[in-house]
């Protein structure tokens, strides 16, 4: 049999190997110092019922086990004793670790700890639940790009709206006082593609109504600043490219913040037909608020992007 198909494996040894591996795993969590803190014994019992463990990739579960919990051990004991100043995850990651991006979410141990510190605090929001360790995600690499949002008198939002000019807005900006005028916002226009933004501001300038570009599909600090918006009353518009992607991030935006389509029906994609397309690349998702445009893009196989009909936008943009 070996001759022909290769070692046979001895699948009871194997499966004995593996019990006692997991018996080991549990054995240790069981028994780590930071179960004194409430909420952990919890939430490690649900890492043991959900299989999360397995489900990471790590050559020694244990040693990323143990790793997590005395994570969520220094961070949980930090909160309640000593310097109650905001740590950026990094410094804490490089301290702890060596490696300033031990801790990023794309990580088998910061993946780990993540999942641990939303239960802990109680919400999904990555960035809110760190806050509550007093801990802080990356505040200044993402940004939403915006354009005439409306600002307080010598806020940065005013400065820029007085001069036409759009502006980025980072997580550092929303957790200060951003001076954001929302009771002077009763809509906002969202697009997908910078360049409308570009275009706005150089044809209507001032004139322009307030605008939110996601960008693609909208990074945490955009639906960060579209949640704000939303549950403040504001409306949100939401345009983006007529394909896969585009139809993709409307879905999203709708399920996540309650916008309304903006131009992304059947009747303005047939329209869109006679000037410039792209083909299909892809299969195009449900289109629910209004069920005969993805009919339509199927049947035609081709795609619009916002730049191809920007001044049917620009259009609905001015507030002349």
């Amino acid at each position: 049999l070996v001759a022909i198909s290769g070692p046979i494996a001895d699948r009871p040894a194997a499966r004995a190997a593996d019990l006692e591996a997991r018996t080991a795993l549990w054995s240790v969590a069981a028994t780590h110092p930071a179960n004194d803190i409430d909420g952990v014994s919890d939430w490690v019992d649900s890492l043991r019922r959900r299989g999360r463990i397995t489900r990471v990739a790590a050559d020694d579960p244990i040693r990323l086990l143990v790793d997590a919990l005395d994570t969520i051990q220094r961070v949980a004991t930090s909160r309640t004793v000593g310097d109650r100043r905001p740590h950026p995850l990094t410094v804490v990651a490089a301290s702890e670790f060596g490696d300033a991006h031990a801790l990023d979410s794309e990580r088998p141990l910061g993946a780990l700890v993540a999942d641990g510190v939303t239960t802990l605090a109680g919400t999904d929001d990555l960035r809110a639940a760190w806050q509550t360790f007093g801990i802080q995600l990356d505040q200044v690499n993402s940004s939403a790009l915006t354009h005439m949002l409306p600002g307080r008198p010598g806020s940065l939002l005013a400065a820029a709206s007085a001069n036409g000019q759009p502006l980025r807005i980072t997580h550092r900006m929303l957790d200060s006082d951003l001076g954001l005028d929302v009771d002077a916002i009763g809509r906002v226009q969202v697009c997908e593609n910078p360049t409308i933004v570009v275009l706005a501001a150089d044809q209507l300038g001032p004139s322009c109504r307030p605008m939110v570009c996601t960008d693609g599909m909208p990074k945490s600090v955009t639906s960060r600043l579209l949640a704000h918006l939303r549950t403040h009353g504001c409306e949100l518009l939401v345009h983006a490219d007529l394909d896969a992607g585009g139809v993709a991030i409307v879905n999203h935006l709708i399920s996540s913040v309650a916008a309304t389509p903006w131009r992304m029906t059947a009747l303005d994609y047939t329209e869109a037909l006679a000037g410039p397309t792209t083909e299909l690349a892809t299969a195009v998702g449900p289109t629910p608020w209004d069920p005969d445009l993805v009919v339509a893009m199927q049947q035609h196989g081709r795609g619009v992007h916002e730049e191809a009909i920007a001044s049917t936008l620009l259009a609905d943009l001015s507030a002349d």
